[in-house]
C-alpha cells in the first residue's frame, strides 16, 4: 500500500502508511527500560538505568563448580569474582540490579559488571547468554565472564565509555539540539550492520531502541563506535517462521508485533523509529500511555516537523519512510537498508594504505597450525585486547567486509590482500601494478590459516585473532590463566579428557574421532606422557614466535 503525504496546517509533513480502521489486540508485556522511559500498562513497571537492559525470568540453575570456557565466555566460581575484578563505581541501577564499572586486575582493562537479582520476575539471562554465544560481530556487545551465587547473577561485558544512546539524545534535547546527520548516519549504519548480521543467522532482536544501543565517540577518528546490547528478548527463528508474542517497548513496536504475527522485519520498523528519534530528539509515535502510543502506531500516521526535519537530506527521509513502512513485506530489509544511498552520501572514510597494510601484514604472517594454539590466541584476543586496538581492527574488518554482512568471505579477503600487495598508487594517485605479486596459491594459504573452521567465511573473532598484535601472547600470567581453564582438576597437567571437555565447546561443528583427539594432544605433549604440563603449554607460544620469525614482537 503506498504511503500518502499530507501537509498539516503547522507545515509539518504527516506520513500515513496504512488504513487507520484496522482492529488489533493491544495487550502487551512490560519490561524494564533505561532512563525515564518505560511502559505504563503494568502495575509494577520500573525504570532501570543499567544500560537499558531488558530482563526477563531466568530458570533456576546450579552454581558452576569449576571454570568453563563456552564460546569465548568464561563461566567461573563466584569466589573468583572479587579476586579478578575490582569495583570502581556504580554506573547504573534500578529495581532489578546494578551495573558497575570494574577493573580487571589481570589485564588492567576497564569492563562493566551487571549484577542481576535472581528473584526478579523479569529475568532472561539464560536466553541472552545462549544467543550471545552465537553472535560474533563488532557492533554487538561481548560478554567475557559469567558468575552466580544464591541471590544474583554477575555478567562481565565490554565497557563503553559513552553510555547509552538514549541518554545522549536526552542530553542534546535539553539543549534543543540533536545529532547532526553525519553522526546519525554513522550510528544507524552500525546498528543496521548488527541487525543484518543477526538476521543472517536467524536471530531477531525484538527490542531495538536507543536505550539498547551503547555509543562511544572517538575524537581522533571523528566517529562513533556502536554496540547493540540486551539480547534477552531475542529469539532464534526458522525460515519464514511467524512469531506471536507481543513484546518490546511501545515507542518502537512494529504494528505487526502489536497484532501478534510478525517476523524479523519488526526489527527494521524499530530501526526506523530509532532513526526518527536520532534525527529529531523525539519518538515518531508519542502519547501519555502505552495503549495510546500503540493506537497511533496501528493508525500508521506520523509527522515530520520542519523544525526537526527541515534540514535533513532527501536521502535520509527516504530511508526513514522505507523503514517505517507499515506492511512488512513492503518494508526494506537490513541488507537493503545498508545499500541505501544515504550511507553512500555520508560514508565512512577508508583506512590509510599504511594502516591497512599493518593489519594485513599480521594476517599474512599468521600461521596457527595447532588447535591448542588457536584456542590460546582466541582467549587472548577476546579477554586481553585493549579498546584502542579493538577499534582499529574493527575499522579494518568493516573496510574489508564490503557487503556488510558481519563476515568476511574468502573473495573479500583475497581482494583486500591483492589491493595492498599486488597494486599501489603512485604520487599522482594512479593505481600501478606491483613488481612482486602474491600468487593465488599464496592468497589461498593465508586465508585458510585465518578461517579456523573452514566454513568459507572469516568470522569477527577469527579476524581479531589473526590481526591482533601477537606480543601480548608472551605474558606468562595470562598463559597461566588459560592453562587453568583447561586444568579442571587443578593437578598441574592437562589430560586428554580435559582437552575434549574444553575444546568441544568451541568446535561443535566438527565431529572428531579418538585418533584426532590424540593427535591434538601429541601436537603439544613433548615428553609423550599423554598429558600437557605448563612448560609444554607455554612452548606452543614460544615455538610460534620462533617459527614465524617475530624478531620485533612489539610490531606484531
Amino acid at each position: 500500500m503506498s504511503q500518502q503525504i499530507i501537509q498539516s496546517e503547522q507545515k509539518e509533513t504527516e506520513v500515513f502508511s496504512k488504513n487507520a480502521n484496522e482492529e488489533s489486540d493491544h495487550s502487551s508485556q512490560t519490561y524494564e527500560l533505561c532512563g525515564k522511559r518505560y511502559n505504563s500498562n503494568h502495575t509494577e513497571s520500573e525504570s532501570y538505568h543499567a544500560y537499558g537492559e531488558v530482563i526477563q525470568k531466568k530458570r533456576k540453575t546450579d552454581s558452576p563448580k569449576q571454570i568453563k570456557f563456552e564460546k569465548n565466555i568464561v563461566i567461573d566460581e563466584i569466589e573468583n569474582l572479587t579476586q579478578k575484578y575490582e569495583k570502581l563505581e556504580v554506573i547504573g541501577e534500578g529495581g532489578f540490579g546494578v551495573v558497575y564499572k570494574v577493573l580487571d586486575r589481570e589485564t588492567k582493562l576497564i569492563k562493566a559488571m551487571k549484577r542481576l537479582k535472581k528473584n526478579s520476575k523479569l529475568i532472561q539471562t539464560d536466553n541472552e547468554l545462549e544467543l550471545l554465544k552465537r553472535l560474533d560481530h563488532p557492533n554487538i556487545i561481548r560478554i567475557f565472564d559469567f558468575y552466580q551465587d544464591e541471590e544474583d547473577f554477575y555478567i562481565i561485558t565490554e565497557y563503553i565509555e559513552g553510555g547509552c544512546l538514549f541518554d545522549e539524545i536526552q542530553k542534546l534535547s535539553k539543549l534543543k539540539q540533536q545529532f547532526n546527520e553525519y553522526h546519525a548516519c554513522q550510528i544507524m549504519q552500525q546498528i543496521l550492520m548488527a541487525v543484518n548480521y543477526a538476521h543472517s543467522i536467524n536471530i531477531v532482536h525484538r527490542d531495538l531502541k536507543a536505550e539498547n544501543v551503547l555509543i562511544q565517540y572517538n575524537e581522533q577518528e571523528s566517529r562513533y563506535h556502536v554496540k547493540v546490547i540486551d539480547w534477552g528478548l531475542s529469539v532464534l527463528v526458522e525460515h519464514n517462521q511467524k512469531l506471536h508474542i507481543d513484546c518490546g517497548t511501545s515507542y518502537f513496536k512494529a504494528p505487526e508485533v502489536i497484532n501478534r504475527c510478525y517476523d524479523e522485519k519488526c526489527d527494521l520498523w524499530s530501526c526506523g523509529a530509532l532513526m526518527y528519534e536520532l534525527l529529531s530528539g523525539c519518538p515518531p509515535f508519542d502519547a501519555e500511555t502505552d495503549d495510546e502510543i500503540e493506537e497511533k502506531i496501528l493508525q500508521g500516521g506520523y509527522s515530520l516537523p520542519t523544525e526537526y526535519f527541515g534540514g535533513v537530506s532527501v536521502e535520509a527521509i527516504d530511508l526513514l519512510k522505507k523503514l517505517l513502512t507499515y506492511i512488512p513485506s513492503f518494508r526494506i530489509s537490513a541488507k537493503q537498508a545498508l545499500e541505501h544511498s544515504w550511507f553512500k552520501k555520508v560514508n565512512n572514510k577508508d583506512l590509510s594504505q599504511r594502516s591497512l597494510m599493518k593489519g594485513l601484514n599480521r594476517m599474512r604472517q599468521f600461521k596457527a597450525d595447532k588447535f591448542m594454539l588457536k584456542y590460546i590466541m582466541t582467549f587472548f584476543a577476546i579477554h586481553t585486547m585493549s579498546p584502542e586496538e579493538n577499534n582499529q581492527l574493527t575499522n579494518l574488518f568493516n573496510q574489508i567486509d564490503k557487503d556488510q554482512d558481519g563476515k568476511i568471505s574468502h573473495e573479500e579477503m583475497a581482494q583486500a590482500l591483492k589491493s595492498v600487495y599486488n597494486t599501489y598508487k603512485d604520487n599522482e594517485g594512479v593505481e600501478q601494478t606491483s613488481q612482486e605479486q602474491l600468487s593465488d596459491d599464496e592468497i589461498s594459504e593465508i586465508i585458510n590459516h585465518i578461517d579456523f573452521n573452514q566454513n568459507g567465511e572469516i568470522e569477527y573473532t577469527e579476524f581479531l585473532v589473526a590481526a591482533m598484535r601477537k606480543y601480548t601472547l608472551q605474558n606468562e600470567e595470562f598463559l597461566y590463566k588459560v592453562f587453568d581453564i583447561f586444568d579442571k582438576d587443578g593437578d598441574g597437567f592437562i589430560s586428554l579428557q580435559e582437552v575434549k571437555d574444553k575444546l568441544q565447546n568451541n568446535l561443535q561443528e566438527f565431529e572428531f574421532d579418538s585418533e584426532v583427539w590424540n593427535q591434538i594432544i601429541k601436537e603439544v605433549d613433548e615428553d609423550g606422557d599423554k598429558e600437557i604440563s605448563f612448560d609444554e603449554f607455554k612452548s606452543i607460544i614460544n615455538t610460534y614466535f620462533i617459527k614465524n620469525d617475530y624478531s620485533n614482537s612489539q610490531a606484531y
